[in-house]
């Protein structure tokens, strides 16, 4: 069985990201109701089982458009990723307010961001779009702050047979066929 210190777990850079973002999100945001990493976009019933927890914010990684080997044995990628912003009204801010001064402060936040870790370079290309609809967000604001960064995916993932250990994607059982 493969350890949390092998060099297998080091290699899956894109759930390290993810989980870096997270963590800066939860100690620059500290009152969000909501921090987690989420699979993709929303959908309106996604959405309206999230909004009961809001404020919040959603990372996730929507693209790897694009991916090159430089001759040499490291794989690098540039991925587009995103913060979903949900808020609604409070007390003395209304939702709209509240997720305008949350969208503000992640523009500044994410501007040349490497979430601490090695291989990742700075965040590029920044955008915010407001995606509120009254038909569809009833009660909640929804913004997707988005931006691209590229990333050092490191060495092959497959062991010297050209098998992925199934630790990897077997929440660290070992089966045996």
């Amino acid at each position: 069985m493969i350890g949390l210190t092998n060099n297998w777990v080091y290699k899956m850079k894109i759930n390290t990201l993810l989980n870096s973002i997270k963590t800066q999100l939860n100690t620059q945001f500290p009152e969000l109701k909501t921090c987690e990493i989420h699979d993709g976009r929303f959908d309106v019933t996604e959405l309206k089982r999230v909004a009961t927890k809001s404020p919040a914010m959603h990372v996730s990684v929507l693209t790897v458009p694009k991916v090159s080997d430089e001759a040499t044995e490291q794989v690098n990628g540039i991925l587009n990723l995103v913060i979903y912003v949900i808020t609604s009204d409070q007390h003395q801010l209304s939702k709209g307010e509240s997720a305008r001064n949350l969208v503000e402060a992640l523009l500044h936040s994410i501007s040349h961001q490497r979430w601490g870790n090695v291989g990742i370079g700075k965040a590029q290309s920044i955008t915010a779009q407001n995606l509120y609809s009254s038909t569809v967000n009833k009660g909640i604001a929804l913004w997707a702050v988005t931006w691209q960064q590229d990333i050092t995916l490191g060495q092959d993932v497959f062991d010297q047979t050209g098998v992925m250990p199934t630790e990897l994607y077997l929440a660290g059982e070992h089966i045996n066929a």
